[in-house]
């Protein structure tokens, strides 16, 4: 598929003006002058608008549901946000304060973002503008503009409507007209997106039950509209999350990219449309990991120094917590040596405090490197940055281009320094980058995960206290937010809630079992979120100061010498629970906290990159041997791995290579072509092993409460067996010669 950061693509499809008609073209003048007070505020600055925001304005202007996809910082915020502002100001009453607008992104880091970007544009217009999440609570203020995650969402429906007489008669968010769904590819294809999909679907309600009406305000039709830099699918994603009328604007973006290594002279190699994966795979020179602290921090100096003193900043992306700890811990001994660079650390554990003093930090820092994990691929405002540095794979090339589209936005170049740890790492790096610079994204396959359905059912139930749900008010819900559904699942899910008593009949109605109950008059935790946690964890706070730092899973021993947040620590006694923490020098290598947190499945798209970076063909699928036996190279990825050991027993996973080679009894393509054609006999081995089936396939964490019917459908459904035939029947299975041109490679990469 192609991508809009890097590559042209076909800018118009589904592109309308003002007035509905496609291929009018209006003056940047006519443009900003329809949106009023709210053109001046956004874009009263502007010499001139940008191509994404002459394309976007008239259709969201208009009132359509409008997915918005162009290159990072192409100004989509704006194209999107001042429309709807203007719609909003023209539409809505005065009075009373009431939020119009919901914004929601994908974490609590891009909230905070969001926020200080339209502060100023929204302060020029006399709105208020507030953010809603675990962090920051402003929603008691009814902002005319809220920033917010699908957890606060969430939560925010449950818990702020007015009540007389048992029965709602206002809510917080009965007033909002329009929503905003911020990097809307973060949700396509995941549990967290079917939760917006219904809690959008639980919006909507609002109006058709005249809710809004009630409290005085307008019965203008709820717009939706999204943005997104790296979506591979566009329809696709703006008929499931915005409405089968949705209509796509997309522009193109390109960024010369180049790759550092310090083979040639200039250090800098420019993926050229020309250039071949052995080229590319040849600059990408591993880090072993038992050397890696001393050298990768060699190569971010070298990349940094390699042109005279303009590159001043670096982002550099960990693949786990604890590495992020480690590797700033070690940077911040030996980066100030050679030049007074200001190290900072930035990941989900770490408090809120320090999360934002490493943003601000780095923003305003002269020379900085910053070490984050995913909590910063997606768009917040670090200011600028020259070079970013990929530690390990991304799992697929959207990941990759999130990342390293955060540097060169200055200059319109973006530089990386890629540091595999492995041969591994460095084929599926090689393959990304050169994905990226063809626009190519991996494409993504759908499926409905149901285990959401009962995290909604329990959050709409709570929602309807003290009065609970008729049951007829959740088929319709399915029915309105995945009308193609038949409501015999919904049903059945609902009576094996029943059953299982985390609901109850009350008075006709449902009402939550007393767990669900307990839950939410605890304040929810974990009922407004679809994404797997373990919780907060244990505080580690600072004795010096009492600020709590992070939270961490496990307690370590006192006296050690551990890196937290880019610091070294004495661990101290602990006490009320806490683990104390006294500040030490910097420098060094010492162990990190361990932290809540499960290796995740390898993905096809992973698998896929690994192999062509390896040089093998799209159908291509080895046997090599190895001291141990035959290895068979599927890269199917973890799912198909695990139904491929389930189907032939004999097959086993090996470790460093799950999702990508399997050993025990040797395959052929006839075996392959036998599995692909017994439909009946895969369907039995799918249906009999799908617990088996649920941990490499994202199922949702409340999976476990849909009966086992349920459970079966939805991993056939994600599992895609019609697309696992047609990987069977294609796989190229072949005896790996010693004398092939590739046998040193592969072997050196996969028997590591």
């Amino acid at each position: 598929m192609s991508c809009p950061t890097w590559k042209a693509i076909a800018s118009g499809a589904h592109d309308v003006d003002a007035r509905g008609n496609a291929g009018v073209v209006e003056s940047d003048r006519d443009i900003v002058g329809s949106l009023g007070a709210a053109g001046t505020a956004f874009f009263g600055s502007f010499r001139e608008l940008r191509e994404i925001q002459r394309r976007a304005v008239p259709p969201i202007r208009s009132g359509r549901n409008v997915l918005v996809a162009s290159a990072t910082a192409s100004g989509k915020t704006e194209a999107i946000l001042a429309p709807l502002i203007a719609r909003t100001l023209e539409e809505a009453p005065g009075g009373v304060p009431r939020v119009r607008v919901l914004l929601i992104a994908p974490t609590r880091a891009l909230v905070n973002d969001l926020t200080a970007r339209i502060k100023g544009p929204l302060d020029r217009l006399g709105i208020a503008c507030g953010r809603q999440t675990s962090d920051h609570r402003d929603k008691a203020k009814a902002p005319f503009v809220l920033v917010t995650t699908p957890e606060s969402f969430d939560s925010m429906l449950v818990r702020d409507a007015r009540l007389q007489a048992g029965r709602v008669v206002d809510h917080l968010l009965a007033g909002v007209m329009s929503v905003f769904v911020d990097e809307a590819h973060l949700f396509d294809g995941t549990a967290r997106g079917d939760q917006l999909s219904w809690l959008l679907g639980r919006l909507r309600r609002f109006r058709r039950l005249n809710v809004e009406r009630a409290a005085g305000g307008p019965e203008l039709a709820l717009q939706l509209c999204a943005g997104s830099a790296t979506v591979s699918d566009p329809e696709g994603l703006a008929g499931r999350l915005l409405g089968t009328e949705a209509a796509v604007v997309r522009v193109e973006g390109t960024r010369e990219v180049e790759v550092f290594g310090p083979s040639s002279v200039s250090g800098w190699l420019p993926l050229e449309p020309s250039m071949e994966i052995a080229t590319l795979r040849d600059r990408l020179e591993p880090v072993p990991s038992a050397e890696f602290a001393e050298r990768a921090e060699r190569r971010i100096w070298q990349a940094l120094s390699s042109d005279g003193h303009s590159m001043r900043k670096a982002l550099v992306f960990a693949p786990t917590r604890r590495l992020c700890d480690t590797f700033s811990a070690h940077l911040s001994g030996a980066l100030p040596r050679r030049r007074d660079i200001e190290v900072f650390a930035h990941h989900g554990s770490l408090s809120r405090n320090r999360r934002e003093r490493a943003e601000r930090g780095f923003a305003s820092a002269r020379d900085a490197v910053l070490i984050a994990t995913t909590t910063l691929e997606v768009g917040v405002d670090i200011g600028d940055v020259d070079l970013v540095a990929l530690i390990g794979a991304p799992p697929d090339t959207r990941s990759l281009l999130q990342r390293i589209g955060r540097a060169g936005r200055r200059i319109g170049r973006t530089r990386v320094l890629a540091l595999p740890r492995s041969e591994l790492e460095r084929a599926a790096l090689t393959s990304m980058l050169l994905s990226a610079r063809d626009g190519v994204l991996d494409p993504r396959g759908y499926g409905r995960r149901w285990s959401v359905f009962v995290q909604q059912t329990a959050s709409f139930v709570a929602q309807g206290r003290p009065r609970g749900r008729l049951r007829s008010d959740l088929i319709e819900l399915v029915r309105d937010v995945w009308p193609e559904e038949s409501a015999g699942m919904a049903d059945a899910i609902v009576e094996n809630l029943l059953n299982t008593e985390c609901l109850v009949k009350y008075h006709g109605r449902l009402a939550l079992g007393e767990p669900w109950a307990d839950v939410f008059d605890e304040g929810g935790r974990g009922m407004h979120a679809n994404f797997d946690s373990s919780g907060e964890g244990i505080p580690v706070v600072d004795a010096g100061t009492g600020e709590t730092v992070a939270h961490v899973a496990q307690r370590p021993a006192e006296g050690r010498d551990l890196a937290l947040g880019g610091q070294r620590w004495d661990v101290q006694e602990g006490g009320r629970g806490e683990i104390l923490l006294k500040p030490k020098g910097v420098g060094g290598t010492q162990e990190g906290f361990r932290y809540a947190a499960r290796s995740a499945p390898t993905g096809l798209e992973y698998a896929v990159h690994v192999r062509r970076g390896l040089g093998l063909h799209e159908s291509d699928a080895p046997i090599l041997d190895s001291p141990d036996g035959p290895i068979w190279l599927h890269f199917g990825g973890s799912g198909f791995q695990t139904l491929l050991c389930a189907l032939l027993p004999g097959l086993r996973s090996i470790g460093g290579l799950a999702g990508l080679a399997v050993a025990g009894s040797r395959v052929d393509a006839t075996l392959l072509a036998e599995l692909a054609s017994g439909h009946a006999r895969l369907d039995r081995v799918v249906e009999s092993h799908f617990a088996v089936l649920e941990p490499v396939l994202s199922v949702g964490p409340f999976q476990r409460h849909l009966p086992d019917e349920c459970r079966r459908r939805v991993v056939a459904e994600l599992m895609d067996v019609p697309a696992f035939r047609r990987w069977l029947r294609t796989r190229h299975v072949w005896e790996m010669a010693r004398d092939d041109p590739r046998w040193t490679h592969v072997q050196t990469a996969l028997l590591a």
